[in-house]
């Protein structure tokens, strides 16, 4: 095989490495990770490796589905070094020398991980000796770093603590020798950075390593100063731009994050002016804040000196925890500022204009405070900060939801009491009162929760508790709709925003429905004669119909009869009996249970039974499912929607061969793994 010359040399600071294109690393670190390679794709987990240590056995069982050629023959036992090309990354972007420096740096982040790896085979590297590290290093500090690169795609969920302190001394280390002004991004709480390699050089001479895989004639990859400095001033006064952008537009939260991080690359001089700019647009949010909350000025350096600490975080990674909160505190001064309206068009229109076309919406404008409010306080769980600092935001936040809930609660409940009394739910005894407080609770509940409340789930709060709707007296309480269309049709105009009315459609099955249920004949037929024996019709005439469509026969009249009549009496059965209503659901659960271990359990321990793996992973087995399940169920699928117009299955047929083609042909793969990952992963930030 032909090698390039710079292969020819990494291969002699490595005789083990492998140049590949990228997508084999991807796809030999899905191999490791037990998982298929179109889930890597579509989840873009792999995106950001660029090196990875595997062996002989591994990329033999591999090698046909890496789509690369590799001479099998040719490679060492034991462990290779897949090392990703970074020629078709470059896009002519890059000189030799920078070439020459990205290859570099990926062999020296893949033997700095080799050192580890054998440490750790030896013994040498317990899982004691790693949370003795993780203590030094400081628990939160190691937590923060590990969640930075979990999101960067460096390190995965499911490697133990050691693989993922020695991915993370590995990256620190690359970090540090080739990228350091990136080093606050990953690592932003460690400011002594000294401190830390020497506790990786504790295990693994670094520099060393940095030494002995530089490539020949390569400098050091440090930028100079000028060049540096250029580009941070030019950086920085984008970013300042953007942040009084921002600022004009009273979007304080943004601009306070975009004054944070153009502090981090101000020139000595501006950086104390900039960082107080960043400190100006918290208190105006804090200030917005008082209005909206109505918290005395007592608590405004305390809400200050709480909000301050996110700003170090709030522009770390893609909007994290901190900045999230900071934005749903913004969105709840906005919600108090701006009041919400209805336009009701038809509804003015059908009142002859009696009703306002534009009407305000008081307490959604509450509610969406609260929800905010809400929110914030559950982010402020999860913010890195200190502990301090954050039990500090945790309590302002807590009490400010609550009072906020509570002033909610009080301000919707009388007009709940108001109408319940109004209808008739007024509660006589003290069971009675204890009903018609559960019910009133149990709806401040629901809208404090969801934030909306509908006809729908009024109607099943009333049918659960013990208070009753009054029976329907007279025609006009029928046709005028009884005590639930009264009470739905009061709420939606006194809880406007916040209460749906019923749609005309379910206001007509209420009031078809209220004989049945709102009088005490009613209820009696129901319960005796039109649930079990009109269920019993409905069932029969169903089977009836689809065995009409199925072989052109119904069912003999007799057979509707004898089945009428048992179905009745079996459902009349399940409706009053409580004993045989116990029986027939323990048999059911029986049948239930019986068809889980069937088609559930029994399935579920084949597919792990090592047996079977074997079986499934065998050359005839896969050739069956490659060459005839796979294509033919995307066949069946399509062939199911086609006009039935050619005999013998001709559209079937080339169908099955399109699809075994495609699914199963190089060119097929790749380019369906082309687009997936050019479509949906993310560009690696290192």
């Amino acid at each position: 095989m032909y090698r390039s010359d710079i292969e020819l040399e990494l291969k002699s600071i490595e005789p083990r490495l492998l140049l590949v294109p990228r997508k084999v690393v991807d796809k030999v670190v899905l191999h490791q990770r037990k998982l298929p390679a179109i889930l890597g794709l579509i989840s873009g987990q792999f995106s950001n490796v660029d090196s990875v240590w595997t062996d002989f056995e591994t990329l033999n069982a591999i090698a046909q589905e890496i789509e690369f050629e590799l001479e099998i023959g040719s490679l060492p036992f034991g462990r290779i070094l897949l090392l990703a090309k970074v020629e078709s990354e470059m896009s002519g972007k890059f000189n030799t020398e920078q070439r020459n420096i990205l290859y570099w740096r990926r062999i020296f982040h893949a033997e700095v991980k080799l050192k580890f790896f054998e440490l750790k085979e030896q013994g040498l590297l317990s899982s004691t000796k790693i949370e003795n590290k993780i203590k030094t290093i400081g628990r939160t500090v190691f937590s923060e770093a590990l969640m930075v690169l979990e999101q960067e795609h460096k390190i995965f969920p499911e490697q133990d603590i050691t693989d993922k302190y020695i991915s993370f001394a590995a990256c620190f280390a690359e970090l540090y020798r080739f990228s350091e002004n990136l080093l606050t991004n990953y690592f932003p709480s460690i400011k002594d950075y000294e401190a830390l390699l020497l506790i990786i050089k504790d295990d693994v001479s670094e520099d060393v390593i940095f030494q002995e895989t530089r490539l020949t004639g390569t400098q050091n990859p440090h930028p100079t100063p000028e060049t540096h400095a250029e580009e941070s001033s030019e950086y920085f006064k984008r970013l300042s731009e953007q942040a009084e952008k921002e600022s004009l537009l009273n979007n304080a939260t943004e601009s306070a994050i975009l004054w944070t991080q153009a502090n981090r690359v101000a020139p000595a001089e501006l950086s104390p002016d900039t960082l107080e700019k960043a400190h100006k647009e918290i208190r105006k949010l804090v200030k917005r804040l008082q209005s909206a909350l109505n918290f005395n000025s007592n608590d405004f350096q305390n809400w200050e000196s709480a909000l301050l600490p996110l700003l170090d975080k709030a522009d770390q990674g893609s909007f994290p925890v901190e900045a999230r909160l900071l934005t749903e505190l913004q969105s709840a001064c906005e919600d108090y500022e701006q009041e919400i309206y209805r336009i009701d068009i038809l509804g003015w229109a059908m009142s002859l204009g009696k009703k306002s076309m534009k009407r305000p919406l008081r307490f959604q404008r509450l509610i969406k405070i609260h929800q905010r409010l809400k929110e914030a306080s559950l982010n402020a769980i999860t913010t890195r900060l200190a502990f301090a600092d954050r039990k500090k935001l945790e309590t302002l936040l807590q009490l400010v939801w609550k009072q906020n809930e509570k002033k909610l609660r009080n301000e919707i409940r009388p007009i709940i009491e108001n109408n319940l009394q109004l209808v008739g739910l007024k509660g006589e005894g003290a069971f009675g009162e204890i009903a018609r407080r559960r019910l009133v609770e149990e709806f401040l509940d629901l809208i404090i929760e969801q934030g909306y409340l509908n006809y729908s789930e009024l109607r099943d709060m009333i049918s659960r508790n013990h208070l009753k709707l009054e029976d329907v007296r007279d025609a006009s309480s029928f046709f005028k709709g009884d005590a639930l269309l009264t009470l739905d049709e009061n709420l939606s105009v006194q809880l406007d925003g916040i209460y749906r009315r019923s749609d005309f459609y379910l206001r007509w099955l209420e009031k078809s429905t209220a004989l049945n249920f709102g009088t005490a004949t009613g209820r009696t037929l129901t319960k005796f004669l039109t649930l079990p024996f009109g269920g019993s019709f409905l069932l029969i005439e169903s089977a009836d119909l689809i065995n009409d469509k199925i072989s052109g026969e119904r069912i003999p009249d007799l057979t509707r009869t004898l089945a009428f009549i048992a179905l009745g009496i079996f459902f009349f059965g399940i409706i009053n009996n409580t004993s045989f209503r116990t029986f027939v659901l323990e048999v059911l659960l029986y049948f239930w249970k019986t068809a889980k271990f069937i088609f559930y359990k029994i399935p579920s321990a084949l597919l792990t039974w090592n047996p079977f793996l074997l079986i499934w992973k065998s050359l005839p087995v896969q050739v069956i499912y490659s060459l005839i399940l796979k294509p033919l169920v995307f066949t069946e699928a399509i062939a199911l929607w086609l006009p039935k117009s050619y005999p013998y299955h001709v559209g079937e047929i080339v169908l099955f061969i399109g699809f075994t083609l495609l699914l199963n042909s190089r060119p097929g793969r790749l380019l369906s793994e082309f687009a997936i990952s050019g479509y949906l992963n993310p560009t690696p930030i290192m």
